[in-house]
């Protein structure tokens, strides 16, 4: 998934085996050790910013997902 990372923090954590990340880093650190996206419940939160045009049709899933957790 293309895109760009850019941030001016980093992430501590005490149990990096209990986090669950959806992307591996081919440049750049991401969250904790090339590894970003993190997922939590229903949450979904990078350093990474998608470049959309790049990813076609993820706003339609977005936008789908929301509609589905809405329905729940």
């Amino acid at each position: 998934m293309p895109g760009h990372e850019f941030h001016y923090s980093r992430c501590v954590t005490d149990a990096p085996e209990s986090l669950q990340f959806a992307l591996a880093m081919h440049r750049g650190g991401g969250m904790l050790d090339s590894r970003d996206g993190l997922v939590a419940n229903r949450t979904f939160a990078a350093y990474n910013h998608i470049h959309a045009l790049a990813v076609p049709g993820w706003a339609t899933r977005f936008v789908a997902a929301a509609e589905a957790y809405r329905a729940s």
